[in-house]
């Protein structure tokens, strides 16, 4: 009984671990680097898959190449000619790599970037910094500019070639966010791909990576394309860019002792991340019922509505690189609705794996007549923090009610009916990465900025507007006001001068002056004006005129 017991036992321990295996076999070990610093990078949401030591400082050696021929293809046309000067060769170190380029040679701005990326030259990465910013100092200041504007906080660049200086270095970690923002010029994947290129009829530049080669024993069939780089007593260094199963990543390796070890380093971490992860569409068969269970209400109130009420929807085709065999309800979802709509945006659905942030998917409002329409959540707790707007949040915690298959856009109707539109089922053409569904809620945020600036311009306008018109209307007043006292003035003065002939004529006819005529009145008064003229200067007076007078009626007689 005993022996039977102990063959049992036995058996058990002979069984249980092949069982473990088998449970296990799917997921692949972690490798082992030979690489002092490593990381692999999603392309396409830029999220960190894989860390060893990320940060640690190391001499970027020839992948500093990748940011000049970068910045060239960002800043000069592809078939501008170029120089070389004599100041380009002097600046060439003794120990640097170079193919053989003189003074007053001719070449352009793509053979520049060929000779720098696939034949490593040293004096073509100077004229291109020469030709982007007048000098190599200068472009080294938009390199590190350039790194910082994508908040590499481990890199400084003190040349254009990569070869040790002081105060240089650059991390793994920096390096991938580097490789990803590279990776976008269609020029740069195309150069990092080319095998060769005929520089001239008797010079051909080889790609140094040898993995994109069929041919060669380090050939990885999922490489799309890299960088090398190799500095004795420094190590090797490699940017590998690779694509399978619909997933894009790049890995980074720096500090390997030789080309063999950091080769097979960026292969065994780009196939254990391709086997670890795949795409998990955490919305597929989610939906917002909780939240409008609770009631959304109009902040305007009518006693009879004519339009229809909003309805919301959502994308459910959103994917995020996850372990292989995660749920779309271990994904933590948290809806937020904004204290009024931006724009077509009411809210948004914040994806979160394991205290991780994936991204943000956009909640949209359906709706013809959204500027007219406010909304708030009754009886919600508004946050503490404010959107880029300074509105309040209101933030819901909302669990998945579970799986369904097909990618869809689900439409949620305010009075809390529900359709389902289908659309491509999820695939690989349907990922979309955390960072493109940030900046949809991102880009939303600085169009509901933009508005807002777009609205304080038009009151600008509108209140300039009304005070030149104010202006205006003053300053037709004013001139009507004077036009009215000027004709006043004109019928006074009339009035007066028709009472001094009104006196005038009853005085000529005291003193009998029968010859007097209406011809004469007509003379007297053209010349009246002139004789009040003439009172001051020859001491006329009405003595004088009348005296005037007599002497004439005794010359008659």
């Amino acid at each position: 009984m005993k022996k039977k017991l102990f063959v049992i036992i036995l058996c058990l321990l002979l069984v249980l671990p092949n069982i473990t295996y088998s449970v296990h076999a799917d997921t692949p070990a972690e490798p082992s680097l030979r690489s002092q610093s490593a990381v692999v990078m999603d392309l396409d949401s830029g999220r960190f898959l894989y860390t060893h030591e990320p940060h640690k400082k190391l001499v970027p050696a020839g992948l500093s190449k990748l940011v000049t021929a970068y910045l060239a293809l960002e800043t000069l046309p592809l078939k501008d000619s170029l120089t070389v000067t004599s100041q380009d060769l002097s600046s060439v170190p003794e120990d640097a790599i170079t193919i053989g380029l003189e003074n007053g040679n001719h070449l352009t701005v793509e053979d520049a970037v060929y000779a720098a990326l696939l034949g490593s030259s040293t004096e073509a990465c100077l004229v291109l910094s020469r030709a982007v910013s007048g000098s190599e100092a200068s472009f080294c200041d938009a390199m590190n500019s350039f790194a910082a504007s994508l908040s590499c906080e481990d890199t400084v660049f003190k040349n254009s070639y990569g070869l040790s200086a002081d105060g240089q270095s650059i991390s793994a970690y920096d390096l991938a966010k580097i490789a990803r923002e590279v990776y976008k010029n269609d020029t740069m994947r195309k150069v990092l791909k080319t095998e060769s290129y005929d520089f001239t009829d008797s010079t051909t530049f080889w790609n140094t990576n040898k993995m994109i080669y069929s041919w060669d024993e380090l050939h990885y069939s999922a490489c799309t394309g890299g960088k090398n780089g190799y500095i004795v007593g420094y190590g090797g260094n490699f940017v590998c860019y690779a694509e399978k199963d619909g997933l894009r990543l790049v890995a980074v390796v720096m500090g390997a002792d030789q080309d063999e070890e950091y080769y097979a380093d960026a292969k065994d971490l780009l196939e254990y991340c391709f086997s670890s992860f795949s795409s998990c569409y955490p919305l597929t068969g989610f939906t917002i019922d909780e939240v409008q269970a609770e009631g959304i209400v109009l902040d305007n109130y009518y006693e009879s509505i004519t339009h229809n009420l909003p309805s919301y929807s959502f994308s459910t085709g959103v994917s995020f690189l996850l372990p292989s065999g995660t749920k779309p309800e271990d994904v933590e979802k948290n809806v937020t609705f904004y204290d009024s709509p931006q724009g077509s945006v009411a809210g948004y659905i914040s994806c979160n794996y394991k205290g991780e942030h994936l991204g943000d998917v956009p909640i949209y409002l359906d709706s013809e007549n959204v500027g007219a329409l406010r909304f708030r959540l009754s009886g919600k707790t508004i946050s503490s923090g404010s959107d880029s707007s300074g509105e309040g949040l209101v933030v819901l915690p909302v669990a998945s009610n579970g799986d369904a298959s097909g990618g869809q856009t689900v439409t949620i109707s305010d009075s809390g009916n529900q359709t389902v539109t289908e659309t491509a089922a999820p695939g690989a053409q349907t990922d979309s990465s955390s960072e493109d569904v940030s900046s949809d809620h991102s880009s939303t945020t600085k169009n509901h900025s933009s508005n807002n600036e777009k609205k304080k311009s038009s009151v600008m306008i509108t209140i300039i507007l009304i005070a030149v018109l104010l202006c205006l209307l003053a300053g037709f007043i004013w001139f009507f006001y004077r036009w009215i006292n000027v004709k006043k003035e004109r019928e006074k003065r009339k009035e007066e001068t028709r009472k001094m002939m009104e006196r005038r004529k009853q005085e000529l006819s005291l003193y009998g002056d029968d010859d007097y005529s209406e011809e004469d009145d007509l003379a007297d008064k053209d010349s009246l004006s002139e004789e009040d003229d003439l009172i001051a200067d020859d001491g006329y007076s009405d003595e004088n005129h009348f005296s005037k007078y007599d002497d004439s009626a005794d010359e008659e007689d």
